[in-house]
């Protein structure tokens, strides 16, 4: 940081520092999803393929593929409202979702 800058590029320099940090968690997301080799699959038929692979925090990451019929603007209003998820992402046993965060726009 420089001496005696400004308080306005002071705040663009730690938002700018924020975003790459944004950043570079999307684009470790964006690879761990386009990798096949690092996914174990759970499921595939009926048109509906599930992968899941352990994260290091002990929990474990899920991903789902699969053709929906419906507006994609209704699909995107559903992914979107990410803070309602545990209320409808099914659970069985007591494992299920138990948080949901959404990484990047």
């Amino acid at each position: 940081e420089r001496r005696g800058a400004v308080p306005a590029e002071r705040a663009a320099a730690e938002e700018l520092g924020r975003l790459r940090k944004v950043c570079e968690r999307v684009e470790g997301v964006r690879r761990s999803v386009q990798s096949e080799g690092e996914w174990e699959v759970q499921r595939d038929s009926d048109g509906i393929r599930c992968l899941y692979q352990p994260h290091e925090s002990g929990f474990v990451r899920i991903r789902l593929e699969a053709e929906v019929d419906a507006p994609v603007f209704d699909v995107i209003a559903l992914l979107r409202e990410i803070q309602l998820w545990p209320l409808w992402v099914p659970s069985l046993g007591g494992v299920g979702l138990a948080d949901s965060e959404q990484l990047g726009e």
